[in-house]
Order: structure tokens, then sequence, then C-alpha cells
């Protein structure tokens, strides 16, 4: 399988990576160590901003392409 990946700084801790894959873009994103109920909001986020391009392609008839996210986390647990 073939793929190209491209690095792309996202901020001062974090880089998104693109990896195009079998004419798939993925963006590979390392979130370091993370709350996990800011984890899980991030990744409804990251849905809902997918659903709605869905929604507004099909009321349109438009083909905006919608993004494929994979993220790397360690989620980190409050004990109490």
């Amino acid at each position: 399988m073939i793929f190209k990946l491209f690095f792309s700084k996202y901020n001062e801790n974090n880089y998104l990576y693109s990896m195009l894959l079998m004419n798939k873009e993925i963006l590979l994103k390392d979130l370091n160590i993370k709350d996990y109920k800011e984890t899980w909001d991030y990744q409804t986020n990251l849905l809902q901003e997918i659903v709605d391009t869905k929604i507004n392609n099909r009321k349109s008839n438009f083909q905006v392409t919608t993004k494929n996210h994979f993220l790397f986390v360690e989620l980190k647990f409050e004990h109490s």
C-alpha cells in the first residue's frame, strides 16, 4: 500500500499530519495528554462538522468533501 504523509505545525505542541491514502486525506492529530471530557467534546465537535457538511451537501446538491480524522491522545483521569 502506497501513501504520502505530510506534516504541518498546528500550534506549539501539536502537529497535524495529512496522509493521502487511496485518494483519501486523513488528518492525524496528536492531542497529547487531555482530560476525558475535553477529548470527548472535541470529538463530538468534529463529528458534528462532518454531519453538518453531509446535510448541507444533500440539501444543496453540493459535494463538499468531509474531513477524516485520526486522533492520538492519552487520557488523563481525575481520581477522587
